[in-house]
């Protein structure tokens, strides 16, 4: 599997069924570009292990260690403070080889069917969390009919660990298949329920406001911004309390130590309307500089649906 670390210059794919994601009418960018990066985010690419070393890995809070032993690969995880973690970023890399009090946990990466591998490789990827994210603004905020306004949400991403041991085939060729391993939170959320009992949804609750302003916020390179749009086109004014956002949908791009998602636009038709959600291809123009795409969507989704965005304080439990 080639690594998701690449420009993200891109043009609609042919092949995609209409209205999904992919397809001309769909909201997905195909990037293509350097299949590697220099900087800070080459902690997303992917990485040969060498026998018999230990690596090192950590963005934010989540500390990572790797190690491949023989058709195997070895991993251990520790969780720290994020308050004191929020800027570490550090590179896949070889290290001590004794690390002390790790639980770690093993996978088999050898295709059946292959010979003993002859090399090990481990990439991780940025993904958005498995279920949708509840924001709240700093404060109630009301939109009467016809205004807008921008927010930017905070997320704290996912990390998807991908194995792949290069091994040959029966017949000589060689396997090219990633095996999608395991999913490592950066920052444990906690759940919250939105909505009523009967149609609501557990999603989970960001620590963090959705802001308006950006210009002041600190780099913590765990977390992706997330641009959301918001458009009143009722008849009726909007009290924004709580928002939620189909993260699923989206993709993750870096734009130099910073994580960005594509933009989402949330129209509000009325109460017994709801909200008409639209997810944005590519990175969005916040991000100043050249984006690289690091994480795909989870889910294909069509190019907008219909949805219950906001809530009000009495439909949270």
């Amino acid at each position: 599997m080639a690594p998701l670390c690449q420009e993200a210059r891109g043009e609609w794919p042919d092949d995609a069924a209409p209205g999904q994601v992919g397809g001309r009418a769909g909201r997905v960018w195909r990037a293509w570009g350097a299949s590697e990066v220099n900087g800070d985010m080459e902690v997303w690419c992917k990485k040969v292990l060498q026998p018999s070393l230990t690596y090192r890995w950590a963005v934010g809070p989540l500390e990572m260690w790797l190690r491949g032993v023989r058709d195997e690969l070895h991993v251990a995880t520790k969780r720290g403070d994020e308050a004191a973690e929020a800027h570490r970023l550090v590179p896949l890399e070889p290290c001590e080889p004794a690390v002390d009090g790790l639980d770690w946990a093993r996978w088999v990466v050898h295709p059946e069917g292959t010979s003993m591998p002859e090399q090990l490789d481990v990439q991780l990827v940025a993904v958005m969390p498995d279920r949708a994210v509840v924001a709240r603004p700093e404060s109630p905020l009301r939109l009467p009919k016809g205004t807008a306004a921008l927010f930017f949400v905070s997320i704290p991403v996912w990390v998807r660990l991908l194995g792949h041991a290069q091994g040959r085939g029966a017949i000589g060729k060689a396997n090219e298949q990633a095996l999608t391993l395991n999913e490592f939170p950066t920052l444990v959320l906690s759940n919250i329920w939105f909505g009523d009992t009967m149609s609501g949804e557990l999603c989970y609750s960001l620590p963090t406001t959705a802001r308006r302003q950006i210009e002041d916020e600190p780099v913590r390179p765990h977390r992706a911004r997330c641009p959301v749009y918001l458009r009143n086109d009722s008849e009726e004014e909007l009290n924004i309390q709580r928002i939620r956002v189909h993260v699923a949908h989206l993709s993750v791009f870096d734009a130099g130590r910073r994580l960005w998602t594509n933009r989402v636009n949330i129209t509000f038709k009325g109460e017994e309307a709801g909200s008409q959600m639209e997810f944005v291809p590519g990175p969005p123009q916040e991000a100043d500089g050249k984006a690289t795409l690091v994480g795909e969507p989870r889910e294909l989704a069509q190019r907008r649906f219909w949805t219950r965005a906001f809530a009000a304080l009495d439909s949270l439990f």
